[in-house]
């Protein structure tokens, strides 16, 4: 690898301001005492670094996977990455993207767009900077030949399903006495579990396990006053008027492991009960965010609970995967839009739509 001077970085670049992000400014990296400045300084640099490691270590399986050839790939990658890292840390201007990747358009549309004195990593808003390294790292891997199909979180995403087994078992129990009541009040609840599923988000921990509690529900109901805006009941009122025969309800999927077996226990209770015909699972197009959920990871999960020892983690992997063929899970089309750098209150959802 290329040497880079990024191990040198002792202090803050000058555009470092020591404050709380001014009212009615966006959260950026600039101001000290924000959660933004604390993951563009330390858990994203860290984020990087973990990659460069694992796939360093790593290797040699993957050069036993995918061949020889590989191994020049691996290290120019890893040579990419730290070359990143410094960027970051230097707060240097986000550059707009080549090659062939589909949503190109959209990246370098939304990156002219920016103001000149601040589309940099430390001084843009948080949002369109973390976003541009997940992003900028992708770029890394799809513009190699061989290794633009390799996932470098899927071990990480794996890990998380896996150790997650025991807070199942324990969603299986509860949820056989539900399917037998059907009520608002389960419905209620169940929406609660797939809220807190995302406490074990991956980026938020820089790639730390983060393990749900034994008893998820208990967990959801003690968690009742972190809820900032609870609109559930505008959610059951809209799900009791639909067309029940002809409804789809879309799940836009955040997190792998834990957080996508709760999307597939409300979508399960959501068909049972007969409130909707069909589950849409909106997924993301690239590794993102550490954990965020891929079409592998969705396919991967029910193949390993098909699999798994306990009778009924094997019982719902297979019930879920006839659901797959049956249509009543569908993953919908590749979506750029889950993975740009426009907020989800945006108006151009539909405008990179692959389904258009």
């Amino acid at each position: 690898m290329a040497n880079s001077p990024t191990n040198f970085i002792k202090s803050d670049p000058d555009c470092i301001i020591d404050i709380q992000t001014p009212r009615y400014s966006f959260l950026s990296a600039q101001y000290k005492q924000s959660f933004a400045y604390k993951t563009m300084r330390n858990r994203l640099p860290a984020i990087l670094e973990n990659i460069i490691e694992n796939i360093t270590k790593d290797a040699e399986n993957i050069i036993a996977e995918f061949g020889e050839e590989t191994r020049k790939e691996i290290y120019d990658v890893a040579d990419r990455i730290l070359k990143l890292k410094f960027k970051l840390e230097n707060d240097y201007v986000m550059k707009t993207f080549k090659g062939e990747a589909r949503d190109k358009k959209l990246w370098n549309d939304f990156l002219n767009q920016q103001n000149n004195d601040s589309n940099s990593f430390l001084k843009a808003c948080w949002l369109y900077a973390e976003c541009y390294v997940y992003r900028r790292l992708y770029y890394f891997f799809e513009n190699h030949r061989i290794l633009k199909t390799y996932d470098y979180f899927s071990q990480n995403k794996q890990k998380a399903f896996t150790i997650s087994v025991g807070a199942m078992l324990n969603v299986f129990e509860v949820l056989q006495s539900m399917k037998s009541h059907i009520s608002d009040d389960n419905l209620k609840l169940l929406l609660k579990l797939n809220l807190w599923g995302n406490r074990c988000d991956l980026s938020i921990s820089s790639g730390k396990e983060v393990k749900p509690g034994d008893n998820p529900f208990e967990l959801a109901r003690n968690l009742d006053k972190k809820i900032i805006v609870d609109e559930s009941c505008k959610i059951i009122e809209c799900l009791n008027h639909a067309d029940r025969k002809n409804s789809v309800i879309e799940f836009i999927c955040d997190n792998a492991g834990y957080e996508l077996f709760t999307d597939f226990i409300l979508a399960d209770y959501l068909i049972e009960s007969k409130l909707v015909s069909k589950v849409r699972f909106n997924l993301k197009a690239m590794p993102w965010f550490i954990s965020d959920a891929t079409f592998n990871d969705f396919r991967w999960s029910l193949e390993y609970m098909k699999n798994h020892s306990s009778p009924v983690l094997r019982e719902y992997g297979q019930k879920w995967q006839a659901f797959v063929i049956g249509n009543k899970f569908e993953l919908a089309n590749v979506n750029y839009f889950w993975t740009s750098p426009y907020e989800y209150y945006s108006k151009f959802k539909t405008t990179y739509s692959n389904n258009k």
